[in-house]
């Protein structure tokens, strides 16, 4: 059974002033809202139609998947094709979170990332947002921009003058929570409720679009692509 919550933004309640000479109507609104489980076995991941992907709309990256209560990459990756989707109509402020599944003992060949994505827009051959590296290993914190072609990228932490602020992530393991936030150029990631990265974009240059998720997986013997996975997902609107 799909465990999904999705609230568009909607009257939450209304109050209403009058007097002889005015009425006056204040609207109160629920920031829109998004959660899943992954409980569906999908490839490409859908629930619905709610989710945008870099495969089918985008074209020129992979596509992530779902199976066992886990989100996870469709094969690993050779260039920079990263599965990636986002979910639509949220505002330009707004969170991601993730609930790490790390199966113990498990360690790569080389890179396994999971990402959590703000911002982002796909459309055809193009793909742009801000993605959060979760790195296996937690030895970096790594925010990058993404520009929109393929291949075209600009860590935020290697622009000049631009060093990131926190202790950073550290190691993850198996339900570990990675929650990053957005606010104007500002974005702030969070671990197990611990602010451990706050960063600028300088040049503010992506400013709307829709939180997401992603993954990132090297070929090699010992990949296993759904050995470092997200095990739920949720996102909403600040």
């Amino acid at each position: 059974m799909l465990l999904v919550l999705f609230f568009a933004q909607a009257a939450g309640a209304v109050s209403i002033e009058s007097s002889p000479a005015t009425v006056k109507v204040i609207a109160q609104s629920t920031p829109k809202t998004y959660s899943t489980n992954f409980d569906l076995t999908e490839n490409p991941l859908r629930e619905g139609g709610v989710w945008v992907t870099g495969g089918e709309v985008g074209l020129d990256w992979q596509n992530p998947q779902t199976s066992g209560g886990l989100a996870f990459s469709d094969q690993t990756v050779n260039g920079y094709t990263d599965p990636i989707a986002h979910l639509q109509g949220f505002p330009a402020n707004h969170a991601a979170e993730g609930v790490v599944h790390r199966r113990p003992g498990y360690t790569p060949p080389s890179t396994h990332e999971i990402e959590l994505l703000l911002r982002f827009k796909i459309t055809p051959h193009s793909a742009r947002g801000y993605e959060i590296n979760v790195w296996f290993g937690g030895s970096y914190v790594q925010i990058v921009r993404w520009e929109g072609p393929l291949g075209q990228f600009t860590d935020l932490g290697s622009l000049p003058g631009n060093d990131g602020t926190g202790p950073g992530m550290g190691g993850v393991v198996e339900g570990d929570v990675v929650r990053a936030e957005i606010v104007g150029n500002v974005v702030k990631i969070y671990k197990n409720g611990t602010l451990v990265y706050t960063i600028k974009d300088p040049d503010n240059k992506w400013t709307d679009g829709n939180p997401g998720v992603g993954f990132f997986v090297r070929p090699g013997t010992g990949a296993v692509i759904n050995d470092y996975a997200w095990n739920s997902f949720k996102a909403w609107g600040l």
